[in-house]
């Protein structure tokens, strides 16, 4: 996990920007999501990871934007962290989903980080409209999801950043839980969002007979689930 240290939270707004409204068949960039590393237990495949308390929330939908996130303050202006916001619209939910408030209007609000600072003005390197093109709205992809730690302590002018719409809660994507479907000679595969798909568990969903990867990787994942601990 990424620690914020004496960092503080700034105030940031902005509203999502909306691109195609049809499932997307364009290929993603997954450039966009790995301008910080991150620490983490690394998992052999989808359904230890699905099975494992760090999951919270399994979900598959589609990505329908970006927004600016919260800004996470540090002692000098090159320590500073900016996020974005990803919205994600819940079509199926696998684990933790069902009556769950969190999840009340039917969307997910991911917060990501948004990468390296660039001069003039150390802001950040990749824009909304970067993030917006990598990863078109529409784009298919399935979350393991999580509570992020909470803030450092005080917060800049005595507020705090609130995704859209207000209030909605906050999810962190576990690194190897963020797959992606991308189109690539005509045909869906998944890729991993963060971290690549390494090792025999996670390549070997990358692609499926039948053309749809996501779609059967999710229904194995139910049948992990509903087996419960162990299985």
């Amino acid at each position: 996990m990424i620690s914020v240290g004496s960092r503080f939270l700034a105030f940031a707004t902005a509203t999502f920007l909306i691109a195609a409204c049809a499932p997307s068949t364009e290929p993603v960039d997954t450039s966009v999501l790995r301008g910080v590393a991150s620490n983490f237990v690394v998992f052999a495949s989808p359904e230890e990871l699905a099975s494992d308390p760090l999951s919270e929330v399994v979900v598959a939908g589609e990505v329908e934007g970006f927004e600016q996130g919260r800004t996470v303050v540090g002692a000098v202006p090159d320590d500073t962290l900016y996020n974005v916001v990803m919205r994600f619209r819940v079509t199926d939910p696998v684990k933790g989903a069902d009556d769950n408030p969190k999840l009340a209007d039917g969307y997910a609000y991911v917060e990501l980080p948004q990468g390296g600072l660039c001069d003039p003005g150390l802001r950040p390197c990749r824009s909304l409209d970067d993030f917006a093109k990598a990863i078109p709205r529409g784009t298919r992809a399935l979350l393991f999801l999580n509570t992020p730690p909470g803030p450092a302590s005080g917060t800049a002018d005595g507020g705090h950043v609130e995704p859209s719409p207000v209030g909605a809660h906050l999810f962190a994507v576990y690194p190897q839980g963020f797959l992606l479907e991308t189109v690539e000679g005509g045909e869906r595969r998944l890729v991993g969002g963060i971290e690549d798909l390494r090792g025999p568990g996670w390549s070997s969903v990358a692609q499926t007979a039948d053309g749809d990867p996501l779609r059967v990787l999710v229904g194995r994942l139910k049948n992990t689930v509903a087996a419960g601990p162990g299985s």
